[in-house]
Protein backbone atom coordinates (compact mmCIF):
# COMPACT_ATOMS: atom_id res chain seq x y z
CA UNK A 1 0.00 0.00 0.00
CA UNK A 2 2.76 2.44 0.60
CA UNK A 3 4.90 1.53 -2.81
CA UNK A 4 1.50 2.55 -4.14
CA UNK A 5 1.03 5.71 -2.37
CA UNK A 6 4.54 6.40 -3.28
CA UNK A 7 4.34 5.53 -6.69
CA UNK A 8 1.26 7.66 -7.67
CA UNK A 9 2.78 10.71 -5.69
CA UNK A 10 6.52 10.61 -7.78
CA UNK A 11 3.79 9.87 -11.16
CA UNK A 12 2.18 13.39 -9.80
CA UNK A 13 5.15 15.10 -8.96
CA UNK A 14 6.71 14.50 -12.49
CA UNK A 15 3.83 15.29 -14.52
CA UNK A 16 3.35 18.31 -12.30
CA UNK A 17 7.23 19.14 -13.10
CA UNK A 18 6.66 18.98 -16.57
CA UNK A 19 3.81 21.02 -17.10
CA UNK A 20 5.56 24.04 -15.67
CA UNK A 21 8.23 23.71 -18.67
CA UNK A 22 8.15 25.39 -21.92
CA UNK A 23 4.69 27.39 -21.80
CA UNK A 24 5.93 29.97 -23.66
CA UNK A 25 6.50 27.67 -26.80
CA UNK A 26 3.04 25.95 -26.78
CA UNK A 27 0.59 27.46 -29.90
CA UNK A 28 -2.45 29.49 -28.17
CA UNK A 29 -5.37 27.62 -28.49
CA UNK A 30 -7.04 30.26 -30.59
CA UNK A 31 -3.99 30.12 -33.18
CA UNK A 32 -4.27 26.06 -32.84
CA UNK A 33 -7.78 26.15 -33.69
CA UNK A 34 -7.48 28.73 -36.58
CA UNK A 35 -4.62 26.90 -38.35
CA UNK A 36 -6.41 23.53 -38.41
CA UNK A 37 -9.71 24.86 -39.49
CA UNK A 38 -7.51 25.94 -42.12
CA UNK A 39 -5.52 22.83 -42.81
CA UNK A 40 -9.48 20.69 -42.77
CA UNK A 41 -10.43 22.44 -45.48
CA UNK A 42 -7.11 21.99 -47.10
CA UNK A 43 -7.27 18.13 -46.47
CA UNK A 44 -10.40 17.80 -47.90
CA UNK A 45 -9.36 19.29 -51.11
CA UNK A 46 -6.44 17.33 -51.20
CA UNK A 47 -8.53 13.96 -51.02
CA UNK A 48 -10.81 15.30 -53.66
CA UNK A 49 -8.11 15.88 -55.99
CA UNK A 50 -8.32 19.52 -56.17
CA UNK A 51 -4.43 20.42 -55.51
CA UNK A 52 -4.54 23.83 -56.75
CA UNK A 53 -6.85 24.71 -54.34
CA UNK A 54 -5.27 22.51 -51.58
CA UNK A 55 -2.16 24.17 -52.18
CA UNK A 56 -3.17 27.60 -51.68
CA UNK A 57 -5.13 26.91 -48.09
CA UNK A 58 -1.93 24.68 -47.15
CA UNK A 59 0.39 27.16 -47.86
CA UNK A 60 -1.72 30.18 -46.42
CA UNK A 61 -2.25 27.99 -43.06
CA UNK A 62 1.45 26.97 -43.17
CA UNK A 63 3.10 30.35 -43.89
CA UNK A 64 1.04 31.88 -41.41
CA UNK A 65 1.37 29.33 -38.91
CA UNK A 66 4.25 30.18 -35.97
CA UNK A 67 4.40 26.85 -33.88
CA UNK A 68 5.59 23.46 -34.26
CA UNK A 69 4.21 22.15 -37.54
CA UNK A 70 3.42 18.53 -38.42
CA UNK A 71 5.74 16.78 -41.35
CA UNK A 72 2.79 15.55 -42.53
CA UNK A 73 1.19 18.82 -43.30
CA UNK A 74 4.74 19.89 -45.35
CA UNK A 75 4.33 16.30 -47.16
CA UNK A 76 0.84 17.08 -48.43
CA UNK A 77 1.91 21.03 -49.24
CA UNK A 78 5.13 19.76 -51.55
CA UNK A 79 2.96 16.96 -53.24
CA UNK A 80 0.16 19.12 -54.48
CA UNK A 81 2.87 21.78 -55.32
CA UNK A 82 4.75 18.92 -57.67
CA UNK A 83 1.73 18.21 -59.04
CA UNK A 84 0.97 21.72 -59.93
CA UNK A 85 4.18 21.64 -61.24
CA UNK A 86 5.26 24.43 -58.90
CA UNK A 87 8.68 22.53 -58.18
CA UNK A 88 10.62 24.80 -56.27
CA UNK A 89 7.70 25.23 -53.80
CA UNK A 90 7.61 21.59 -53.48
CA UNK A 91 11.68 21.05 -52.98
CA UNK A 92 11.33 23.65 -50.56
CA UNK A 93 8.30 22.29 -48.47
CA UNK A 94 9.75 18.91 -49.08
CA UNK A 95 13.16 19.69 -47.33
CA UNK A 96 10.83 20.86 -43.52
CA UNK A 97 8.98 17.81 -44.10
CA UNK A 98 12.46 15.61 -43.89
CA UNK A 99 13.81 17.25 -41.79
CA UNK A 100 10.56 17.68 -39.47
CA UNK A 101 10.53 13.36 -39.47
CA UNK A 102 9.62 12.62 -42.96
CA UNK A 103 12.69 9.96 -44.16
CA UNK A 104 12.79 9.26 -48.14
CA UNK A 105 13.72 5.67 -48.81
CA UNK A 106 14.09 4.13 -51.73
CA UNK A 107 10.57 4.08 -52.69
CA UNK A 108 9.58 7.69 -51.77
CA UNK A 109 12.76 8.80 -54.01
CA UNK A 110 10.85 7.29 -57.44
CA UNK A 111 7.67 8.82 -56.39
CA UNK A 112 9.28 12.59 -56.19
CA UNK A 113 9.46 12.98 -59.91
CA UNK A 114 10.89 16.51 -60.82
CA UNK A 115 10.60 17.07 -64.23
CA UNK A 116 12.71 20.28 -64.46
CA UNK A 117 16.55 19.56 -65.06
CA UNK A 118 17.21 22.24 -62.06
CA UNK A 119 14.86 20.74 -59.36
CA UNK A 120 15.82 17.39 -60.29
CA UNK A 121 19.20 17.79 -60.10
CA UNK A 122 19.17 19.75 -56.68
CA UNK A 123 16.42 17.05 -55.62
CA UNK A 124 19.01 14.30 -56.23
CA UNK A 125 21.90 16.50 -54.70
CA UNK A 126 20.27 17.46 -51.76
CA UNK A 127 17.71 14.89 -50.26
CA UNK A 128 20.33 12.71 -48.87
CA UNK A 129 21.46 15.48 -47.19
CA UNK A 130 17.85 15.69 -45.60
CA UNK A 131 18.01 12.15 -44.48
CA UNK A 132 21.18 13.25 -42.37
CA UNK A 133 19.96 16.21 -41.14
CA UNK A 134 17.08 14.49 -39.39
CA UNK A 135 18.78 11.46 -38.31
CA UNK A 136 20.96 14.05 -36.91
CA UNK A 137 18.29 15.00 -34.53
CA UNK A 138 17.38 11.78 -33.46
CA UNK A 139 17.59 10.87 -29.77
CA UNK A 140 19.12 7.67 -29.67
CA UNK A 141 18.23 7.47 -25.35
CA UNK A 142 15.11 8.75 -25.66
CA UNK A 143 14.83 5.71 -28.42
CA UNK A 144 16.32 3.32 -26.26
CA UNK A 145 13.98 3.63 -23.02
CA UNK A 146 11.00 3.90 -25.08
CA UNK A 147 11.70 0.00 -26.42
CA UNK A 148 11.95 -0.97 -23.29
CA UNK A 149 9.30 0.68 -21.80
CA UNK A 150 7.32 -0.94 -24.24
CA UNK A 151 8.88 -4.96 -23.39
CA UNK A 152 8.08 -4.09 -20.14
CA UNK A 153 4.38 -3.14 -21.04
CA UNK A 154 3.78 -6.21 -23.45
CA UNK A 155 4.23 -8.60 -20.24
CA UNK A 156 1.53 -7.19 -18.75
CA UNK A 157 -0.75 -7.66 -21.38
CA UNK A 158 -1.62 -11.10 -21.29
CA UNK A 159 -4.82 -12.24 -21.38
CA UNK A 160 -5.29 -12.85 -17.89
CA UNK A 161 -3.72 -9.13 -16.79
CA UNK A 162 -6.40 -7.71 -19.17
CA UNK A 163 -9.19 -9.64 -17.77
CA UNK A 164 -8.04 -8.84 -14.32
CA UNK A 165 -8.38 -5.20 -14.92
CA UNK A 166 -11.53 -5.21 -16.68
CA UNK A 167 -12.89 -7.33 -13.34
CA UNK A 168 -11.93 -4.57 -11.70
CA UNK A 169 -12.86 -1.66 -13.86
CA UNK A 170 -16.49 -2.74 -13.71
CA UNK A 171 -15.67 -2.77 -9.61
CA UNK A 172 -15.64 1.36 -10.02
CA UNK A 173 -18.55 1.18 -12.45
CA UNK A 174 -20.77 -0.74 -10.16
CA UNK A 175 -19.35 -2.07 -6.40
CA UNK A 176 -22.20 -4.68 -6.61
CA UNK A 177 -20.40 -6.42 -9.59
CA UNK A 178 -17.43 -7.25 -6.74
CA UNK A 179 -17.88 -9.86 -4.13
CA UNK A 180 -14.76 -9.43 -1.85
CA UNK A 181 -13.00 -12.64 -0.68
CA UNK A 182 -14.30 -14.87 -3.07
CA UNK A 183 -11.70 -16.88 -4.78
CA UNK A 184 -12.34 -14.90 -7.92
CA UNK A 185 -12.01 -11.68 -6.28
CA UNK A 186 -8.66 -12.73 -4.60
CA UNK A 187 -7.39 -14.23 -8.26
CA UNK A 188 -7.59 -10.70 -10.23
CA UNK A 189 -6.75 -8.62 -7.38
CA UNK A 190 -3.44 -10.42 -7.10
CA UNK A 191 -3.18 -9.86 -10.90
CA UNK A 192 -4.42 -6.66 -11.50
CA UNK A 193 -2.10 -5.22 -8.80
CA UNK A 194 0.32 -6.91 -10.38
CA UNK A 195 -0.01 -4.90 -13.49
CA UNK A 196 -0.50 -1.90 -11.99
CA UNK A 197 2.64 -1.73 -10.13
CA UNK A 198 4.09 -2.49 -12.82
CA UNK A 199 2.66 -0.16 -16.03
CA UNK A 200 2.80 2.52 -13.13
CA UNK A 201 6.17 2.51 -12.97
CA UNK A 202 7.00 2.66 -16.76
CA UNK A 203 4.51 5.77 -16.82
CA UNK A 204 6.85 7.26 -13.91
CA UNK A 205 10.10 6.20 -16.19
CA UNK A 206 8.40 7.62 -19.37
CA UNK A 207 7.37 10.95 -17.41
CA UNK A 208 10.87 11.14 -16.38
CA UNK A 209 12.26 11.00 -19.55
CA UNK A 210 9.43 13.29 -20.72
CA UNK A 211 10.44 16.12 -18.03
CA UNK A 212 14.63 15.66 -19.56
CA UNK A 213 13.77 14.88 -23.47
CA UNK A 214 10.54 16.98 -23.85
CA UNK A 215 7.57 14.66 -25.52
CA UNK A 216 8.95 13.64 -28.85
CA UNK A 217 7.68 13.74 -32.26
CA UNK A 218 9.20 12.06 -35.35
CA UNK A 219 11.90 14.13 -35.68
CA UNK A 220 13.09 12.85 -32.45
CA UNK A 221 12.23 9.19 -32.61
CA UNK A 222 11.87 7.31 -35.67
CA UNK A 223 8.18 6.18 -36.76
CA UNK A 224 8.39 3.00 -35.08
CA UNK A 225 9.30 3.86 -31.89
CA UNK A 226 7.15 7.28 -32.03
CA UNK A 227 4.08 4.64 -32.54
CA UNK A 228 5.11 2.60 -29.87
CA UNK A 229 4.93 5.60 -27.45
CA UNK A 230 1.32 6.19 -28.44
CA UNK A 231 0.28 2.91 -28.05
CA UNK A 232 1.77 2.31 -24.57
CA UNK A 233 -0.12 5.88 -23.92
CA UNK A 234 -3.27 4.89 -24.92
CA UNK A 235 -3.47 1.33 -23.78
CA UNK A 236 -2.34 2.47 -20.01
CA UNK A 237 -5.23 1.36 -17.93
CA UNK A 238 -4.67 3.48 -14.90
CA UNK A 239 -5.02 6.82 -15.46
CA UNK A 240 -8.76 6.79 -15.39
CA UNK A 241 -9.72 10.60 -15.60
CA UNK A 242 -6.66 11.30 -17.49
CA UNK A 243 -5.64 13.73 -14.55
CA UNK A 244 -1.82 12.33 -14.93
CA UNK A 245 -1.37 12.68 -18.16
CA UNK A 246 -3.47 15.36 -19.69
CA UNK A 247 -1.39 18.17 -19.07
CA UNK A 248 1.70 16.35 -20.86
CA UNK A 249 -0.79 15.66 -23.66
CA UNK A 250 -2.43 18.55 -23.88
CA UNK A 251 0.98 20.69 -24.37
CA UNK A 252 1.96 17.44 -26.65
CA UNK A 253 -1.26 18.84 -28.75
CA UNK A 254 -0.41 22.53 -29.09
CA UNK A 255 3.05 22.00 -29.77
CA UNK A 256 2.63 19.88 -32.62
CA UNK A 257 4.22 16.82 -31.28
CA UNK A 258 0.31 14.35 -31.31
CA UNK A 259 -2.17 14.41 -33.51
CA UNK A 260 -5.66 15.81 -32.68
CA UNK A 261 -6.75 12.09 -33.58
CA UNK A 262 -4.65 10.55 -31.01
CA UNK A 263 -5.37 13.34 -27.83
CA UNK A 264 -9.46 12.41 -28.64
CA UNK A 265 -8.78 8.72 -28.50
CA UNK A 266 -7.03 8.90 -25.03
CA UNK A 267 -9.56 10.98 -23.83
CA UNK A 268 -12.26 9.05 -25.04
CA UNK A 269 -10.96 5.74 -24.00
CA UNK A 270 -10.49 6.75 -20.91
CA UNK A 271 -14.25 8.17 -20.70
CA UNK A 272 -15.62 4.68 -22.21
CA UNK A 273 -13.64 2.64 -19.63
CA UNK A 274 -15.62 4.16 -17.48
CA UNK A 275 -18.92 3.72 -18.84
CA UNK A 276 -19.08 7.39 -19.73
CA UNK A 277 -20.24 8.27 -22.96
CA UNK A 278 -17.19 9.69 -25.44
CA UNK A 279 -16.66 13.32 -26.07
CA UNK A 280 -14.88 13.54 -29.55
CA UNK A 281 -16.44 10.11 -30.75
CA UNK A 282 -12.77 9.00 -32.65
CA UNK A 283 -12.28 5.81 -31.64
CA UNK A 284 -14.24 3.19 -33.91
CA UNK A 285 -16.61 2.06 -31.59
CA UNK A 286 -16.90 5.71 -30.43
CA UNK A 287 -17.91 6.52 -33.93
CA UNK A 288 -20.64 3.62 -33.51
CA UNK A 289 -22.17 5.57 -30.75
CA UNK A 290 -22.73 8.62 -32.30
CA UNK A 291 -26.47 9.55 -33.21
CA UNK A 292 -26.85 11.36 -36.71
CA UNK A 293 -29.20 13.84 -35.11
CA UNK A 294 -25.85 14.91 -33.00
CA UNK A 295 -23.77 15.12 -35.79
CA UNK A 296 -23.31 19.44 -35.27
CA UNK A 297 -22.61 18.83 -31.76
CA UNK A 298 -20.34 16.67 -32.07
CA UNK A 299 -18.53 18.34 -35.10
CA UNK A 300 -18.19 21.42 -33.04
CA UNK A 301 -16.31 19.93 -29.94
CA UNK A 302 -14.20 18.11 -32.16
CA UNK A 303 -13.39 21.55 -34.04
CA UNK A 304 -11.79 22.70 -30.65
CA UNK A 305 -9.25 20.50 -31.02
CA UNK A 306 -8.76 20.84 -34.53
CA UNK A 307 -10.25 17.09 -35.60
CA UNK A 308 -11.80 17.09 -39.05
CA UNK A 309 -16.17 16.71 -38.56
CA UNK A 310 -16.96 12.96 -38.13
CA UNK A 311 -19.86 13.26 -40.80
CA UNK A 312 -19.15 12.95 -44.12
CA UNK A 313 -15.31 13.60 -44.00
CA UNK A 314 -14.93 13.21 -47.97
CA UNK A 315 -17.17 14.00 -50.37
CA UNK A 316 -16.93 11.55 -53.46
CA UNK A 317 -14.39 12.68 -56.16
CA UNK A 318 -16.28 14.12 -59.21
CA UNK A 319 -15.23 10.63 -61.33
CA UNK A 320 -17.21 8.49 -58.57
CA UNK A 321 -20.32 11.01 -59.23
CA UNK A 322 -20.04 10.52 -62.54
CA UNK A 323 -20.41 6.62 -62.56
CA UNK A 324 -23.66 4.52 -62.14
CA UNK A 325 -24.01 3.08 -59.05
CA UNK A 326 -22.37 -0.59 -58.63
CA UNK A 327 -19.67 -0.02 -61.17
CA UNK A 328 -16.35 1.43 -61.21
CA UNK A 329 -15.30 5.07 -62.38
CA UNK A 330 -13.84 5.15 -66.06
CA UNK A 331 -10.36 6.28 -65.63
CA UNK A 332 -9.26 7.17 -68.83
CA UNK A 333 -5.22 5.92 -69.53
CA UNK A 334 -2.21 8.33 -69.87
CA UNK A 335 -0.62 8.94 -73.64
CA UNK A 336 2.65 8.48 -74.11
CA UNK A 337 3.56 11.92 -76.13
CA UNK A 338 6.28 10.48 -78.10
CA UNK A 339 4.98 7.16 -79.60
CA UNK A 340 0.87 8.53 -79.03
CA UNK A 341 -0.18 5.50 -77.65
CA UNK A 342 -1.74 4.62 -73.75
CA UNK A 343 1.00 4.15 -70.95
CA UNK A 344 0.71 1.03 -68.84
CA UNK A 345 -1.02 1.75 -65.01
CA UNK A 346 1.19 3.13 -62.75
CA UNK A 347 1.77 1.20 -59.88
CA UNK A 348 0.16 2.49 -57.24
CA UNK A 349 2.31 2.59 -55.26
CA UNK A 350 4.59 4.93 -56.80
CA UNK A 351 1.41 7.36 -56.85
CA UNK A 352 2.32 9.43 -53.60
CA UNK A 353 -1.01 11.18 -53.72
CA UNK A 354 -2.72 7.80 -53.86
CA UNK A 355 -0.18 6.68 -51.16
CA UNK A 356 -0.77 9.36 -48.64
CA UNK A 357 -4.54 9.62 -48.71
CA UNK A 358 -4.25 5.53 -47.35
CA UNK A 359 -1.35 6.05 -44.91
CA UNK A 360 -3.29 9.42 -43.29
CA UNK A 361 -6.87 7.81 -42.84
CA UNK A 362 -9.89 10.06 -41.56
CA UNK A 363 -9.77 7.59 -38.59
CA UNK A 364 -6.03 6.82 -37.77
CA UNK A 365 -4.46 8.21 -34.44
CA UNK A 366 -1.92 9.84 -36.62
CA UNK A 367 -4.11 11.52 -38.77
CA UNK A 368 -2.74 15.43 -38.36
Amino acid sequence: MKHNILLLFCITLFATAYSQVQVEQSATPDAFNQFHKSIIQAERLFRNDSLLQAYGKYKFAIDNYQNTIHFSHYLKLAVSALKIKEELQSLKYLEKAVIGGFYIDTMYHRIFKYETPNTKAAFEANYTKWNEKLLTRRNAEFENRIYWINNEFKKFEKPNYIKAVEYFTACEIKSENCKAGTPDYVANKKLMSEKKANDSTLLAELIININQFQFPDESAVNSETYKLLLNFILNYKFDYDNSILNSILYKALLNGKISPAFYASVIDKRLMTLGLKPKFYQLPEAANMAAQGNANFINNVRFTIGLHPMMKFVAPSAANKKAKPGKPAIVKPKIDPKTKKPLPPEPESYNVSIYLKKFYAPMSLYNY
